[in-house]
């Protein structure tokens, strides 16, 4: 069975392996018996490339793939040739789950401002800003409990994931670590004896 995999886990350890991937098309480009995916799942910031070509089944279908389409693509993981990317899909299957209105889908390849995204939430988290924005949060979120469950006694704690409380956390590690900065570069100043200018100023 051909595991199915995110995309931030492929690694040196697939090379030559079969893995299925589901996520959305970011975009979609081509020529004459060929076609490049973009493929992103959320899992990191620039996805996967896919290259499918017309040997596929259903390749007719691939070369109307409209950006935010959910698809599930089944492939080879293999060395890309291209800057930029490690690793690319020698696709050898494409499932589509949901089609997207193409021109009309408001995530496009362009600048798209804050304000604008605060009237598509749904869709938010697909973009690379607000993505990046949510993996950090994830991480920050199961950083400490992960850390009291390792080293003392579960008993002891119950994890809660109150937006009050969140933020309040968030703000006191956000200031314990602009004190810990200046700690160390007023020790970096004293000790090392490093001129002002060389100290990134917060």
């Amino acid at each position: 069975m051909t595991p199915r995999l995110r995309i931030s886990s492929i690694n040196e350890k697939q090379l030559n392996k079969r893995v299925t991937l589901n996520g959305w098309v970011r975009t979609r480009r081509g020529s004459k018996g060929i076609f490049f995916i973009q493929l992103y799942d959320g899992s990191n910031q620039n996805g996967i490339q896919a290259v499918a070509d017309e040997i596929l089944e259903n390749y007719e279908e691939i070369s109307r793939l409209t950006t935010g389409t959910s698809v599930s693509i089944t492939g080879k993981v293999v060395e890309s040739p291209a800057k930029g990317q490690a690793f690319e899909i020698h696709v050898e299957k494409v499932r589509v789950i949901g089609t997207s209105s193409g021109e009309l889908y408001p995530l496009q390849k362009k600048g798209l401002s804050l304000e604008f995204l605060r009237e598509i939430a749904h869709l938010r988290t697909r973009t690379n800003t607000l993505g990046a924005v949510f993996r950090l949060r994830n991480t920050l979120s199961w950083g400490p409990p992960t850390v009291f469950f390792r080293n003392v006694t579960f008993s002891m704690f119950r994890h809660q994931s109150s937006p009050q409380m969140m933020q309040k956390a968030l703000v006191k590690c956000f200031m314990s670590l602009r004190l810990i900065w200046k700690t160390c570069r007023e020790t970096l100043r004293e000790k090392l004896i490093i001129p002002k200018t060389f100290l990134v100023q917060t």
